[in-house]
């Protein structure tokens, strides 16, 4: 990208306050508040907790901040490993701390109401 003939640049880049970038399945909002809107009180008493609801077959790759263009490559493989049922390229843990509903269930981990 040429530049020089700018005076200068400047840039909107989208993150979340956790600072981890979002790869993965689109979570139902309305669905998981009424799934886990008890999830402290589940985890608690050691109960089974169901699976996440997502919205089938849509899909993101968002909030990359600054480190966008080091961990696009990695992220959008993990996309593509995803839509396509391929092995992923990171690991199982990995995948939940980067998934978009990851500040919902701390949240609802802890008891609090999520608006």
């Amino acid at each position: 990208m040429d530049t020089s003939g700018n005076l200068a640049r400047t840039g909107i880049r989208c993150s979340v306050r956790d600072l981890a970038p979002m790869v993965g399945n689109v979570p139902n909002f309305a669905q998981q508040s009424e799934d886990y809107h008890n999830l402290f009180n589940l985890r608690r008493r050691k109960q089974p907790i169901p699976s996440a609801v997502n919205f089938p077959n849509l899909f993101l790759c968002a909030a990359l901040g600054s480190r966008g263009l080091t961990s696009a490559p990695l992220l959008g493989e993990t996309l593509a490993s995803l839509i396509y049922g391929e092995p992923l390229p990171l690991g199982e843990n990995i995948l939940q701390n980067l998934s978009a509903n990851r500040a919902w269930v701390r949240k609802w981990l802890k008891g609090a109401e999520v608006k």
